[in-house]
């Protein structure tokens, strides 16, 4: 089974979640996507952040 993630889902990652984290660990890589849509958002959220580098490297690693 795919599961979508939405914007919202990786943010809370992002943000250190472990709750979300832990759900979104358990599936296998092939099982995780995200759409181009979240991506330009995550990429519209760096932007409009005042520490750019730190959030672009969060992004990245994800």
């Amino acid at each position: 089974m795919n599961v979508l993630l939405d914007t919202c889902a990786c943010i809370e990652i992002l943000k250190g979640n472990m709750n979300v984290y832990r759900i979104v660990k358990s599936l296998s890589n092939s099982q995780r996507l995200v759409s181009e849509i979240t991506v330009a958002e995550l990429m519209f959220g760096v932007e409009l952040s005042k520490r750019k580098v730190f959030e672009q490297q969060k992004v990245n690693d994800f």
